[in-house]
């Protein structure tokens, strides 16, 4: 590699490598993913509260994710992740209110 500004021998940097799309997968910001038992979850959301939406995780940056499991246009939760979670763990059964178990 030829010498450049910035690049300097025995210098860490850090790369992203693309690789082809899959298809149905979408990226989210790495703070939306939750574990919740052995999967992966988001919490999308709903006109009135979060539902509890299982993810297949393909692959993780520092802060971006890629996942299946996603429809196209969802919003996610970023922040509070951590407190909804919580929240449906606590919760006597997967139809809480303002939580739903979405399994689509």
């Amino acid at each position: 590699m030829p010498a450049a500004p910035g690049l300097v021998s025995g210098r860490s940097l850090s790369i992203s490598l693309m690789g082809r799309a899959v298809a149905g997968a979408a990226s989210v910001p790495r703070a939306a993913l939750a574990r919740i038992g052995s999967g992966t979850v988001v919490f999308a959301a709903l006109p009135a509260g979060f539902a509890v939406r299982p993810v297949r995780l393909l692959s993780a940056g520092s802060a971006d994710a890629v996942v299946t499991g996603l429809p196209v246009g969802t919003s996610v939760a970023v922040t509070g992740v951590s407190e909804l979670k919580s929240l449906a763990l606590a919760a006597p059964g997967p139809h809480a209110v303002g939580f739903a178990v979405d399994d689509d």
